[in-house]
């Protein structure tokens, strides 16, 4: 074999070394999802304290879902709303129609009976009048029994008649709880108009700080404009369902430097951490700050400034300190309260959060399985949020995707799945060295044959 061809195959050889077998990445732990429908197409996995503890990246792209195949689905990690309100409902109220009052210095020539029930509900409302010959005025203002209504109101809609004229009428809301002393909450417009075939309706007046009243009246400003009203409807605040929390409670290591106290923590997961509360002993007080940082390495970040914390013990039970939420959302893994004076107090941490939920579609076959905790392998998001806001114009606010439960937790790739990957080697270095090494023995070897040859030829007679 001559030098070119012994170069040749060297380079092959180092070549095919430079491009070595990728490892596919795996994960650690799995689960099997049990599925609420199977046809559903779209679901949910409420991920649990299990989950964030199996999870590595901050950033929760190590928790995925796989179908039967072992490929990844499109998925995507959904936060929680701070509370979830039902729509707006609607009651219709009873009212009653009204004489104008008279005007300021003018005699008032009639008077309002009421007549309520236990529940202080409107039973009757008469209008009688106090001198012989009096002319009853048009009854233009509306008393609404809003007593019965199970929430707060949030605005009245006055409906009437069908209008061929337009309508603009202006009209001041009052409220009292007594049916004797008013207070007027605000004005408000309705209007009603036609124009190229378009209408026009306005038809609610917000109710501000007459929310909560027993009883509303509306008046017209100007009585020359003001409407035939046949129903009185009470839009009520939404009911709002409070935000559920998962607390993880936490003991730390104390120590003390340059006058202060600190207490250090480890959490055992990526929690989503939303809120803090201090766990103190009986009769206790002092000033703590926040802090957190993802690993030793990494600079301690201020999260909460200093504030009082106490929990004081008596006869009548006892007093605390509330909870403090933080600024935002942080899976740090290391907690750090920072006493600003010397105390002997060394209170727990606990970690409030709110579980988030994996959102996937169920491409491919099943079953499906949630994967987590890896050092290499990354979800790739998906943009479930704009299929979900389809869905919720299809089928209302309140849709959501079915439900998939996790089963029993089971090692996946284990440990080795948290390992990072090895350092690549620099082949193509190697690759270099080798050639110019395998060069220089080539060449050399060639100079000594041509040397051999010419002392050869030297000695011949």
């Amino acid at each position: 074999m001559n030098a070119t061809r012994v170069l040749a195959a060297v380079v092959v050889l180092f070549s095919g070394a430079a491009q070595p077998a990728l490892a596919t990445p795996d994960y650690a732990w799995q689960w099997p999802l049990n599925l609420e429908r199977e046809e559903a197409g779209a679901f949910r996995v409420e991920l649990s304290a299990e989950h964030y503890q199996a999870a590595v990246d901050a950033r929760l792209a190590d928790i995925d879902v796989l179908a039967a195949d072992g490929q990844p689905v499109p998925a995507a990690l959904l936060s929680p709303s701070a509370q979830r309100a039902e729509a707006e409902s609607r009651l219709e109220l009873p009212w009653f129609a009204l004489p104008a009052s008279a005007p300021a210095g003018s005699p008032q020539r009639w008077r309002i009976r009421t007549e309520t029930g236990p529940d202080r509900r409107l039973q009757r409302v008469e209008t009688e009048l106090l001198e012989a010959g009096a002319e009853l005025p048009p009854l233009t203002d509306l008393l609404v029994d809003a007593s019965s209504a199970p929430a707060r109101i949030l605005a009245l809609e006055l409906h009437w008649a069908e209008r061929d004229s337009p309508l603009d009428a202006r009209y001041r809301l009052d409220y009292s709880d007594d049916l004797e002393n008013w207070q007027t909450a605000r004005e408000g417009r309705l209007l009603e108009s036609s124009n190229a075939g378009y209408r026009i309706v306005q038809r609610r007046i917000d109710t501000g700080a007459a929310a909560g009243a027993r009883y509303l009246r509306l008046q017209p400003l100007d009585p020359r404009h003001r409407i035939e009203a046949e129903r009185v409807v009470a839009v009520l605040a939404p009911n709002l369902e409070p935000a559920r929390f998962e607390w993880v409670e936490l003991a730390g290591e104390r120590s003390e430097a340059d006058g202060r106290v600190y207490l250090q923590f480890q959490s055992p997961g990526r929690y989503p951490v939303e809120r803090i509360d201090l766990l103190l002993p009986a009769n206790s007080a002092g000033q703590w700050s926040l802090e957190s940082r993802d690993g030793d390495s990494a600079p301690w970040q201020p999260r909460l400034p200093p504030a009082v914390a106490y929990r004081l013990d008596d006869a009548d039970g006892h007093v605390r300190s509330a909870e403090r939420p933080l600024p935002s959302r942080i899976r740090d893994r290391q907690w750090r309260l920072v006493a600003q004076a010397p105390s002997r107090d060394s209170p727990g941490l606990k970690l409030g959060y709110r579980p988030e939920s994996l959102v996937f579609l169920a491409q491919g076959q099943g079953p499906w399985l949630l994967v987590a905790g890896s050092a290499q392998a990354r979800r790739s998001e998906a943009p479930v949020q704009t299929l979900l806001a389809a869905q919720h114009s299809r089928h209302g606010p309140d849709w959501q995707p079915a439900a998939a439960v996790p089963g029993l937790r089971s090692p996946r790739a284990g440990d080795a799945a948290l390992r990072p990957a090895a350092e690549p080697r620099n082949w193509t270095a190697w690759l270099l060295w080798g050639v110019l090494v395998l060069a220089a023995a080539l060449v050399g070897g060639m100079a000594l044959s041509l040397l051999r040859r010419a002392s050869g030829a030297g000695q011949q007679p």
